[in-house]
């Protein structure tokens, strides 16, 4: 069937049966995490083939995540952890997957907004802005560690480019 993950910050992840008719007790179900891991503080989320790739922001230490979804796609069945704790991320977010690898942001400033919907008051801390690129080997057995980060000054101004077209300009 189809379904939809849903990340809740501060409950987990539940999968909605979007062909389950009705309000029956099948059509939403959170989903218990993989033993010894938890699925709280996730502030993005990606499904690429039997996994589904998560970034945690909000639990000590933040990381990304990847985990192994049943052949049903209902429960969860394994933790990965891919990148955890980088002394450049200022609050990783959002991600996508392209050509067998993951791009995320590393560093979303987050911390530094003063929650009034204001921008930050100095603007000239803030480091450039990261794209960090974490490598899938396979889906089936995870992906590797390896990973670099794109920085805006390797990109050409006024342009805005896809990962794809990021990927040869990559720094590590």
């Amino acid at each position: 069937g189809k379904l939809l993950y849903v990340a809740d910050w501060s409950n987990g992840l539940g999968v909605l049966d979007l062909e389950a008719t009705g309000q029956s007790t099948g059509r939403w179900t959170w989903m218990r995490p993989p033993a010894d891991s938890t699925v709280l503080g996730i502030d993005g989320l990606r499904r690429h083939g039997n996994r589904l790739i998560a970034i945690q922001n909000g639990i000590a230490p933040p990381r990304i995540l990847s985990l192994e979804l049943s052949a049903d796609g209902r429960s969860l069945v394994a933790a990965k952890t891919l990148e955890r704790n980088l002394a450049e991320w200022d609050e990783p977010t959002l991600g996508v997957v392209v050509d067998g690898a993951f791009y995320y942001v590393a560093n979303s400033h987050w911390p530094s907004f003063p929650g009034d919907d204001s921008t930050p008051v100095d603007t000239a801390k803030l480091s450039p802005t990261a794209i960090r690129r974490v490598v899938g080997n396979s889906y089936s057995s995870g992906y590797t560690t390896a990973a670099a980060t794109i920085r805006p000054s390797s990109l050409r101004t006024g342009t805005v480019a896809s990962p794809r077209a990021c990927a040869p300009r990559m720094t590590s």
